[in-house]
This record gives structure tokens, C-alpha cells and sequence, in this order.
């Protein structure tokens, strides 16, 4: 009771004329609640059912469930807005923004469920397109928090956008915010345009944080002429240069389908970015297992980027993703007439016919800088790491090893230009353009785990370009994703004194950590994140010899890959872990 005390004394504090408005208490609908709010206002929602199709009416209020005051996540899945049930001439979104809104409109801490969007009302024929299943922002602004947004579907005969969420042409002066939540199982379907199967948002300033994006679908029907991103989908061409950042996103498990041999483009499995006059940052995503399963032509099974002037993209895990077409290109990362820098991704494991890991091209117009790039594993009919095509691209300081091909494993360049490679680690050696490249095995700690930090003895500790900024130890940059010496004091050396389980794996609330020691001695376990930084110190004791476990409840980390690191004896042992809800 005084936690909610405190948090009304809060809520109430910010303004004084500011109102909590309960439901069902004090009104029986959330509607009826915004309809009584007034700017600054509050409308907290009891657990429940709602069947309802609510409008923000333009007001500057937080429509919240009691997951605000108590950060209880149980208020999220038992606070249910369920928009299956819209009344005659009532948007069939579940939420809708459509009157001015700006990012002090708030929606936090639902489940937003069984929307099937909306006509957009800025076309001459309303039938042409459909959007914002879950959630649709038209010309305003808007923050989106703590949400599950899940089974939402958009059918269209047309175009179908954002089965969980739909933003676009919004002014200068406001921005789209969706942070914290779980984006699942929402879909878009059409026959000529269909994209955004999670997300789409076009033409605004956006922030796209911290989100989990999983098992979303965009599906082409009959003659669809562009398929694209079964994740998130983002694109923009205004007359004002949009801001742009996409991080820290779990985004997995999406599906790009089409089943006709008339589709033309199919694209993003995962996501999309699409944008000429922006500054834009996707960074820190896991980009895993996302799929582009079609007939026709496919790019980018990860992430596709097109016709982006100014993109970085950096510090992402990219891995399990495949892009599957008659033709296919891009199993990672995909990259049409842009000029992206791609630096410190790790990119592992996908599939395409045309490059497994990278594929760059469109007509000389890509200008892609690759910078610290580990890329292994990846698997192509022709450059299992890299397809260079059509592109002018500087690639330095990366490592592309284990990558498997019928032609060139490591990095295959179709029509000659100036693509450039300096100081980087290329299995099978390359024979274009560039200087102080090597061939060799760059020792990885345990790649079969997904470990790609360097071990001491690798050949490229201090053999990038000494002209880079240095390593945060102050030594020449090394190559790869990951600079050696990454957790200070620790030499990442096999281990033969202990040996180390975790489960279940993957995981969602806690994790079993058991360990066995041959001989009794300090042992220190901390976890990891996929950059190599450490974020928890989850053990540190004095064992005797033989089996231990410790299970950690790791309810407040948020989803995605981590490495457990077990230290004792001078010994390290590393271990994948995934969470995921």
C-alpha cells in the first residue's frame, strides 16, 4: 500500500491540476476515462478484459495499467485491451492516435490484442491500404511502453502495414516511441504491397528500443509486388532529415512468405531500413533466425538495407537468418545502392545464394564501409562471408573465416570496381585491391558456442590498421568484432580443471548454472552480454572439488544472448545462454 501511496503522490505531483482516473472505478471504460481526462491526466486500468477499440482524442495523458505503480509484469498479461469487438464505424485498431498526439500521449503496461487496423485516410481510395493492427499513429506523435502487442492481423486486398504497429507521416516537430515491449505473432497480409508484419513506421523521427520482436509474418498473396520485413519495418522520404534509432531489440523468429512466382521483391526477414535523408543508428540488436521463404527474388534474410545515405550499424549479433528464393541474396545482411558503415557486428550463421554473411550491390551506388567485423560460418553458393556485386566498398580490420561456398568461401567479388580490403583476415587469401591482409586461422575461444573472442595466441591481436583508433586497453585495433582482452585480467584459455552446464537453454525466468571442479579453488562466474561486457558478477566463492549448481532468477535481465564465463584456477570456460519470454 505505500508503494502506491508514493507512486499516486508521484503521478499527482507533476501538475496540479493533474487527475488519476481509475477504471472501472471511477469510469467503466478506458474510453470513458480519456473522454473525461484532461491534459497531464492519468487513467489507470484495474486487471481485466476490455473489449474495446480506444482513441487518445489528442490529450496528453498515460493510459497505463497498475504495471505502473508496481512494475509487477503480472499486470501486463492480465490487463487486456481486446479490440476484436469495434462497433459500427469505430476504428478496428485497437488503440488509435490520430489527433495531434506527441510523445507525452502514453500508452504503458497492456496486452493489446485482436485488431485488425484501419484504412488510411489520407489515400483517394481508402480501400488501397490497411495498417496499425494493434496500434495506429497517423500524422501525430506517440510513446508506446511496456506493452505486449500480440495476435493482430491486417488483411487487405491492396496494401497491408504494421500488424503490431503502424506509424507514418508524422510533422517535423513530433516523434514515434516504442520501447519495452513484446512485439509477437502479429501479421500483414496483401496481394500488391504488405510490409511490417511487427513494426512499420515511415516518414518520422522514431526510437525503437529495447523491444523483443518475434514470430511475426508479412505475407504476400497473388501478385504482391513487394513483400518486406517480418519484423520491423522502417522507411523515410520527407523534406526534413529524420532521426533514427533502432537498439537493443530482440528481433527473432520473423518470416517474410511468399508463395507466388510473380512476387518481385521479398525482403527482411527481420527488418528493413529505407531511407534516403536520415541520420539513423541500428545498434546492440540481436538479429537471429528470421526467414525469407519465397518463389521469387529475395535479399536480406537479417537485415536489408536500400537507398540509406547515412546509416552506421554497429555492435549487433546477426545470426540463424536465411533468405530463400529462386534467387537469394544476403543471408545476414543485405545491402541495395547505400552507404551504410557496418562495424563491430558479429554476423554468423546465416544463409543466401549470394552471400551467406554481407551481400553488397546495386549499380556502383553502394559505397559499404565493413570495419571490425567477425564473419563466420555463414553458408552461400558463391562468397559464404561477403558478396561483392555492382559495389564500391572499404572493408578493413574484419575477419571472415569459416564461411562455406562452392565459390569462395571467404569473400566473392562479381564485376570489379574499387572494393577495397586492408588489414583484414580472409580464409583463401584475396586477390583484389587492398594490402596487410592475411590467411590465417584467426583462433577463436569457442565459435561451436558462440564465443568469437580472440585467444592469445590469435594473429589478429594488433594486426588491424594501426591508423584506426586504438583498442580501449590503448594497443593497436585487432581485427574482428571483439578486441582481445575484452575482460581485464582474464586469459581466455581452454579449461581443463572444471567444466560447465546451463539449463534449461534457452531460458525465461532463471537459469541453472552447474559446474564441476577436479580439484577445490576460488571460483568467480559473471555473465556477459553480446559485446563482451560484463553485466553481472553472478558467483564468486571457494569450492571443494566435485558437482555444484546455482540457480539465478534472472527475471529483470531482458531477453536476448549472453555468455556465462566460469574462472577458476587461472582457467576460463565460456557458455552461450539465450533468454527469451
Amino acid at each position: 500500500m505505500k508503494t502506491i501511496l508514493t507512486t499516486l503522490i508521484l503521478i499527482l505531483s507533476t501538475t496540479l491540476i493533474a487527475q488519476v482516473i481509475w477504471v472501472p472505478t471511477d469510469q467503466s471504460t478506458i474510453q470513458e476515462g480519456i473522454d473525461a481526462a484532461s491534459d497531464g491526466d492519468t487513467i489507470l486500468v484495474s486487471n481485466g478484459t476490455y473489449y474495446e477499440n480506444i482513441n487518445f482524442l489528442g490529450k496528453a495523458i498515460t493510459v497505463a495499467s497498475q504495471y505502473l505503480m508496481e512494475m509487477d509484469s503480472s499486470h501486463i498479461y492480465n490487463t487486456i485491451i481486446d479490440g476484436s469487438q469495434p462497433s459500427p464505424g469505430d476504428s478496428a485498431c485497437v488503440v488509435l492516435f490520430n489527433s495531434g498526439e506527441d510523445t507525452t500521449s502514453v500508452l504503458y503496461g497492456f496486452t493489446i490484442t485482436g485488431g485488425t487496423g484501419c484504412y488510411w485516410p489520407y489515400l483517394p481510395l481508402f480501400t488501397k491500404l490497411k495498417a496499425g493492427g494493434g496500434v495506429q499513429i497517423i500524422n501525430c506523435g506517440a510513446k508506446i511502453c511496456h506493452n505486449i502487442i500480440t495476435d493482430n492481423h491486417v488483411e487487405n486486398e491492396w496494401e497491408a502495414f504494421g500488424g503490431g504497429v503502424h506509424g507514418a507521416d508524422i510533422p517535423e516537430d513530433r516523434m514515434i516511441i516504442v520501447e519495452d515491449n513484446l512485439v509477437y505473432n502479429n501479421t500483414v497480409t496483401g496481394k500488391i504491397w504488405v510490409k511490417g508484419g511487427g513494426i512499420c513506421v515511415a516518414f518520422c523521427h522514431t526510437r525503437i528500443r529495447n523491444n523483443v520482436v518475434r514470430n511475426n509474418e508479412s505475407i504476400g498473396e497473388s501478385i504482391t509486388m513487394y513483400n518486406a520485413a517480418g519484423g520491423i519495418w522502417y522507411s523515410s522520404s520527407v523534406p526534413y532529415v529524420t532521426h533514427v534509432d533502432i537498439s537493443g531489440n530482440t528481433i527473432t523468429n520473423n518470416e517474410v512468405i511468399s508463395s507466388n512466382s510473380v512476387s518481385s521483391k521479398n525482403y527482411g526477414g527481420g527488418m528493413v531500413i529505407m531511407a534516403e535523408d536520415m541520420i539513423g543508428s541500428v545498434y546492440q540488436n540481436t538479429i537471429a533466425n528470421n526467414t525469407i521463404t519465397a518463389s521469387g527474388l529475395s535479399n536480406g534474410g537479417g537485415l536489408l538495407i536500400d537507398q540509406c545515405d547515412s546509416l552506421e550499424v554497429f555492435d549487433n549479433v546477426i545470426h540463424g537468418n536465411q533468405s530463400n528464393a529462386l534467387s537469394s541474396y544476403g543471408g545476414g545482411i543485405g545491402v541495395w545502392e547505400s552507404q551504410p558503415l557496418l562495424s563491430h557486428n558479429l554476423i554468423y550463421d546465416n544463409r543466401a545464394d549470394k552471400g551467406g554473411g554481407i551481400w553488397v550491390g546495386g549499380n556502383d551506388q553502394s559505397h559499404a564501409q565493413i570495419i571490425n567485423n567477425t564473419i563466420y560460418g555463414n553458408d552461400a553458393d558463391k562468397g559464404g562471408g561477403i558478396y561483392l556485386n555492382n559495389s564500391i566498398c572499404n572493408i578493413k580490420n574484419t575477419i571472415a573465416w569459416g564461411n562455406t561456398a562452392i565459390s569462395d568461401p571467404g569473400i566473392y567479388q562479381e564485376i570489379s570496381f574499387d572494393n577495397t580490403i586492408n588489414y583484414s583476415d580472409v580464409q583463401g587469401g584475396w586477390s583484389g585491391i587492398g594490402f596487410y591482409n592475411i590467411d590465417s586461422d584467426p583462433l577463436f575461444l569457442d565459435p561451436l558456442s558462440g564465443d568469437f573472442h580472440l585467444t592469445q595466441n590469435s594473429p589478429c591481436i594488433n594486426a588491424g590498421d594501426p591508423n584506426s583508433p586504438p583498442d580501449p586497453d590503448g594497443s593497436i585495433c585487432d581485427m574482428g568484432a571483439f578486441y582481445y582482452g575484452i575482460w581485464p585480467g582474464i586469459q581466455h584459455t581452454k579449461a581443463d580443471n572444471h567444466t560447465i552446464k546451463c539449463f534449461p537453454n534457452p531460458f525465461s525466468r532463471s537459469i541453472t548454472i552447474e559446474y564441476e571442479l577436479e580439484k577445490p579453488g576460488n571460483v568467480q562466474i559473471t555473465l556477459s552480454n553480446h559485446l563482451g561486457q560484463q553485466i553481472k558478477n553472478v558467483v564468486r566463492s571457494n569450492n571443494q572439488s566435485g558437482l555444484h549448481q546455482y540457480k539465478w532468477d534472472a527475471t529483470n535481465l531482458p531477453d536476448g544472448i549472453y555468455f556465462v564465463h566460469i574462472r577458476s584456477g587461472g582457467e576460463i570456460s565460456t557458455r552461450k545462454i539465450i533468454k527469451m519470454r
